[in-house]
Parts: structure tokens; sequence; C-alpha cells
């Protein structure tokens, strides 16, 4: 594993408390600020998902996932069940599409390289690359994220997912934990879809 990731974890395991602003304090300063060379080993393809996900590092109390996006694609609206986190540019652009649960507004921005997204536990989002760069996100949740939850808007289906899969439909149903009945709100997205095949 490449130095400057060990010390980042490094660094996060002796903190007393896992506290967002802390994590973000971290992967902001000149010390553990993270480029691309720092991850290139670890790109991969998304071949048929909008995104791959690399599992950088796991445990019960957080986690660390590299992503290599596709071009122009939507990842489908998912939660991230109780886990809360931050989502680091690290190359290209990237538009979010979020829903707010308490208040239930819909927020579009957009983001560069060296911005970063908080994701917080009553949020709905969808992302996607924009722009002729290749986009790659550094994400730290905690907890680890489990039971998330993905809305499929153009069938109007739901479920939630187990740990291996991200935020698409899975393909294999052995990753399905649970289907939910559709919450109609997520049609609030549906506009995204509709030039996708």
């Amino acid at each position: 594993m490449n130095n400057k990731i060990l010390s980042i974890i490094n660094c996060i395991n002796i903190q007393k408390n896992i506290c967002i602003k802390d994590i973000k304090k971290i992967f902001d300063s000149d010390e553990y600020r993270l480029n691309l060379d720092d991850v290139m080993p670890y790109l991969t393809d998304p071949c048929e998902n909008p995104y791959n996900r690399k599992v950088i590092y796991n445990s019960d109390l957080y986690e660390l996932i590299l992503m290599t996006w596709k071009k122009e694609k939507y990842c489908l609206p998912h939660d991230h069940g109780i886990s809360e986190g931050l989502a680091f540019v690290l190359n290209g652009n990237v538009k979010n599409v979020s829903l707010n649960l308490i208040d239930k507004t819909l927020n579009i921005l957009e983001f560069k390289k060296g911005d970063s997204l908080l994701i917080h536990k009553n949020l709905i989002h969808a992302m996607k690359s924009i722009g002729t760069e290749t986009l790659v996100t550094m994400h730290f949740y905690t907890p680890s994220i489990s039971n998330m939850r993905v809305f499929d808007v153009k069938n109007k289906k739901q479920c939630i997912v187990n740990d291996s899969c991200g935020a698409w439909w899975p393909k294999d149903e052995n990753q399905i934990i649970k289907f939910e009945n559709f919450d109609k709100i997520m049609l609030i997205f549906s506009d995204l879809f509709i030039d996708e095949n």
C-alpha cells in the first residue's frame, strides 16, 4: 500500500473519536492530501457499472473506498445506511444531485479536483463524472457502510444491498439483502436517467 495512504490510515486510527470535521482536516492538510499518483496503482476500469469501487481500508469504525468513474453516467440514487462521510475529488469533475430527507430539498452541485462532498445520514444522492477527465474519488465513511438502499427510478424499485455492491442495481441477486416498496419521492431523480440506456 502507498506510504501516504498508510500514513492517513494511521493518523485516523489514533483519533480518539472519529469526527467528520477532523477527517476533512487530515485529508486537506499538505502532509496527507492525496493526488492521482498516490492512487494510480489502485485504479481500475468501471466496465459496465457507473464506477469501480476498490476498498482501500475497512474496519467496523470506518472505511476508505477509491472510485474510478465511467464518463457521463450517473450511479443510481442511494443512501449510505447509518453511515456519514466525505468524498474527495482527486481528479476530474463531478455532478452531485442530492435529496435532503429532512426538508425534502433537491440540490444540484458540481465539484472539481481538490473539492470534497459531505455525505450525511439524511441524504439520498446520485453522482456522475462530467467533463473530459477521468473522475477519481476517495470516499471516507463512518461507520463502514452497511444496509445501503439503492433506488432504480426507471423501474420504480428499491432494495437494500450488501457490502459488495455499489450504487447500481445488483446483477447478482445474492447482493440483495431485501426488496422494499418503492418510495415515490425518489421520482424526483427521474430526469437524470431519461437519456441513459
